[in-house]
């Protein structure tokens, strides 16, 4: 009887190490990492896939990519019109992951690649798409969104660029993470009510800014991969 008490102390504290350990995710590219990093702060640091200077559109996978992918628990990628790469690894290595494609996230709107007018043509060929370069695209942005993204369309997968899509990004983010790690389900929750906030702020910011070009013809060139990382104080 006398070891009862010290094996009960001990299946208590091995329970609450189980209970406590940090879920392992990954994140594909920097503003995805930025936004997860934000919704997980005072839990855990997520991985990150494309790192440096590196383009999601010219990535080759490393070993140690592999590696994490194969340890992680929950994997956030845009999809695969922006990271073609990750489709064959992420069905080969991480079939035990949850895996979030965040362009089908709920309340995300997207556009097609735009051509012309000074944009560089689509690659079609590197996202199969077919044919669908001839046909032309379906402009109909309304039917799409309720009807969920075709993936022989040629979606642009910037997505996060627009301040609405990122908060719904992060929205999915959180309810993902909670589902993942319900112990610290609070934590998520408060942090993804504060980084809504950042981004309401940052819409405002936004809308004053662009407000002496309304009516006028304008391109954004930014390098929206540092920007989010300064922005939300993230670093990879």
């Amino acid at each position: 009887m006398r070891f009862a008490a010290p094996l009960a102390l001990a299946t208590l504290l091995a329970s609450t190490s189980l209970a406590s350990a940090e879920v392992k995710v990954m994140a594909s590219i920097k503003p995805v990492h930025a936004l997860v990093a934000s919704v997980m702060e005072g839990v855990g640091k997520p991985g990150l896939i494309v790192d440096g200077s590196n383009s999601p559109h010219t990535y080759s996978m490393k070993p140690t990519d592999a590696a994490a992918l194969e340890q992680a628990q929950v994997i956030f990628w845009v999809g695969h019109e922006l990271e073609a790469f990750l489709e064959k690894p992420l069905e080969a290595l991480a079939g035990k992951a949850k895996t979030v494609a965040l362009l089908d996230a709920d309340g995300v709107k997207t556009l097609p690649t735009r051509e012309g007018d000074g944009f560089d043509a689509h690659d079609h060929a590197e996202h199969d798409h077919g044919t669908e370069a001839e046909a032309g695209h379906d402009h109909d942005h309304d039917k799409k969104a309720e009807a969920g993204h075709d993936h022989g369309e040629a979606v642009d997968g910037h997505v996060w660029l627009d301040p609405d899509n990122a908060k719904a990004l992060v929205t999915a983010i959180a309810n993902t993470l909670v589902e993942a790690d319900a112990a610290n389900a609070a934590t998520y929750k408060a942090n993804a009510k504060k980084t809504l906030a950042k981004l309401d702020a940052l819409s405002t910011e936004i809308a004053a800014g662009i407000a002496p070009a309304k009516g006028k013809g304008f391109i954004v060139f930014h390098d929206a991969y540092h920007y989010f990382e300064k922005r939300f104080g993230i670093s990879a």
